[in-house]
């Protein structure tokens, strides 16, 4: 309707009836006007918040974990919780001493057959590699600490956050290669 009367008031004179209309209506007009825009500015904003829980939504079914790094536990990570001195659970066998972790040295792949292997990183020197976006593999045998590791290597990182994928990556190098 505004725009109707601005182009008849810029090409042709409006007719008085117009004016008394304006005059009589103008606070109606004016709240109907702001209305307008604050239910589209609602509507952005629903929109937007709907469209970013559909997101998370559907980024939660291709992954068991997304958490900040800083509010990461172990058993987000599969450990079980456990005192010193206690065992381990027959069906969950990586456990996690609070407070009991032995500081671990990782080397590159190239320099494991070195006499003096280089370059060698503690859980600091991973951390700040992995906030270089240095790709990093830990690789040993089970219940050697590459887990604990891990975990303590993020938590000394912040501002990131965590996934793991519902399927691991164990599990898509036993399949074939579609080569």
């Amino acid at each position: 309707m505004l725009v109707g009367f601005l182009v008849n008031y810029l090409f042709a004179n409006p007719r008085s009836e117009v004016f008394y209309f304006l005059q009589q209506y103008w606070p109606g007009l004016a709240m109907g006007v702001i209305a307008l825009v604050g239910i589209t500015i609602w509507s952005k904003w629903d929109w937007d918040r709907n469209e970013e829980e559909t997101r998370r939504k559907s980024f939660l079914d291709n992954f068991k974990l997304l958490k900040p790094i800083e509010d990461v536990s172990p058993e987000d990570l599969g450990f079980q919780k456990l005192e010193p001195g206690a065992r381990a659970s027959e069906h969950n066998g990586r456990p996690f001493y609070a407070g009991c972790y032995l500081p671990r040295q990782a080397v590159s792949y190239e320099g494991i057959a070195r006499q003096e292997p280089r370059p060698s990183y503690t859980e600091e020197g991973l951390a700040q590699a992995l906030t270089h976006r240095t790709n990093l593999l830990l690789v040993g045998p089970p219940l050697d600490g590459k887990s604990h590791t891990l975990y303590q290597t993020i938590k000394l990182m912040t501002g990131y956050q965590v996934i793991v994928p519902i399927k691991t990556g164990l599990y898509l190098l036993r399949r074939p290669c579609p080569c």
